[in-house]
């Protein structure tokens, strides 16, 4: 059990806040309010508390490539720089890229990340010694990929990868232009046994044009007819989406991902984030990979979630913005801190310049502070003491990923 004492402000939930709290934390789940004794009292005067952040779409292990190409859009990027650098990665170097993106992203504040890539196994590995949640999504494409020589092998890989308390497997259909019909109706299939969904979707408008051409239908028509849409299922990016597609979303109960910075620096566009509410899809928030952002900080993306927004004369309320970093039922969600539920929790120090003056908290979070936290909870776990990792050697991790990338760009 942990006791966080004397918390300055709890952001309970967005649009509440409670002053001088005490959080109890008792088998991975907060108790407010109550006192008992515990194995370890946390001093939390001149802290904020809030529900851990949510990335809800990356490729964590990409942080090997971080810098690789800052100037191509989307298609030459993926295929004259990404596909053959990550035709080279082994399982260990999967491993030491994803030990890093957990280390940025816990000490920014975020408790689950969901990831979709290769080497399952070397991904769960990461995450568990590193303490975060991750919602794996074992990828698959019409091609040979590094840790599958075809998509059968690649679900194959899937049954092997077993839940854990931090860990989920999924399935990841890369994207309607990465997959033929035949393998989305078999990941539709193999969906029904209760894996999540995740994949990329309508991301540029060069996809949408392929799509039509190469299945006659839109990406999310495409979704809808080989039965991929449901409540389990996550489509990131849903940059270009025809009125008819957010319906369709809608009524399926879908979740839609935002990675605003991502789509900006690869010439994508601009996701219509406010119809799709407005028509009642939840919208969760990503960052995409350390290769396309180049940053797994999700305080950065909430502020250019706000102001690309602004650009299409719409305004998304604050509020809004800071409730889609906390994830969503088809990934992993937070956002809230109350009885019951789980003790994923970030801490500030409220003296952080990024804060000051404290005029309203969720304004400060999604504008002007920027990280890092003091401390990260994942499930109950202290995991991010001032701002040090309590179990990973840092350097050792730097280290390790520095020696992959370097790997990666000699050969």
């Amino acid at each position: 059990m942990i006791l966080l004492k004397n918390c300055t402000a709890v952001l309970t939930e967005p649009g509440r806040i409670e002053r001088n709290a005490d959080i109890l934390i008792r088998e991975g789940r907060v108790e407010i309010g109550e006192t008992d004794k515990t194995d370890e009292v946390v001093d939390c005067s001149g802290k904020i508390v809030i529900p851990g952040l949510v990335n809800s779409h990356t490729h964590a292990a990409m942080t090997l490539l971080r810098g690789i190409e800052d100037d191509l859009p989307l298609e030459p990027w993926l295929r004259e720089k990404i596909w053959p650098a990550e035709a080279r990665l082994k399982e260990e170097d999967v491993y030491a890229g994803t030990l890093l993106a957990c280390l940025e992203m816990l000490k920014n504040g975020v408790t689950c990340f969901a990831d979709m890539y290769f080497f399952g196994e070397a991904v769960k590995r990461a995450a568990e010694e590193s303490g975060i949640r991750c919602v794996f999504f074992q990828a698959v494409l019409d091609a040979e990929t590094p840790d599958s020589k075809t998509p059968e092998q690649a679900l194959k890989n899937l049954s092997r990868l077993k839940e854990s308390e931090l860990f989920v497997p999924g399935i990841g259909p890369h994207s309607v232009y990465a997959c033929s019909q035949e393998i989305l109706e078999a990941v539709s299939d193999l969906s029904s046994e209760g894996y999540p969904v995740h994949i990329h979707v309508s991301e540029t408008e060069k996809e949408v044009h392929d799509s039509v051409r190469l299945h006659g239908a839109r990406p999310v028509e495409v979704l809808k007819n080989t039965g991929l849409l449901g409540p389990r299922t996550s489509v990131a990016h849903a940059v270009h989406l025809s009125e008819r597609e957010i319906r369709m979303l809608a009524e399926s109960g879908a979740t839609a991902v935002n990675c605003p910075v991502s789509n900006l620096k690869l010439s994508a566009g601009v996701s219509p984030v406010p119809e799709m509410r407005e028509s009642g899809i939840p919208v969760a928030l990503g960052t995409d990979s350390a290769a396309s952002n180049n940053s797994l900080n999700m305080f950065t993306e909430m502020k250019f979630a706000s102001l690309v927004q602004r650009l299409r004369g719409r305004i998304l309320p604050t509020k809004e913005v800071l409730n889609s970093a906390f994830g969503s039922k088809a990934i992993w969600r937070t956002g809230r801190i109350t009885t019951g539920s789980p003790a994923d929790i970030a801490i500030i120090d409220a003296d952080s310049l990024g804060l000051q003056p404290l005029r309203s908290l969720e304004s400060c979070l999604v504008f002007s502070f920027s990280g890092p936290v003091w401390g990260t909870v994942v499930n109950g776990e202290l995991v991010v003491e001032n701002g040090r990792h309590r179990n990973l050697d840092e350097e050792v991790v730097i280290k390790k990923a520095v020696r992959a990338s370097a790997r990666l760009s000699e050969l």
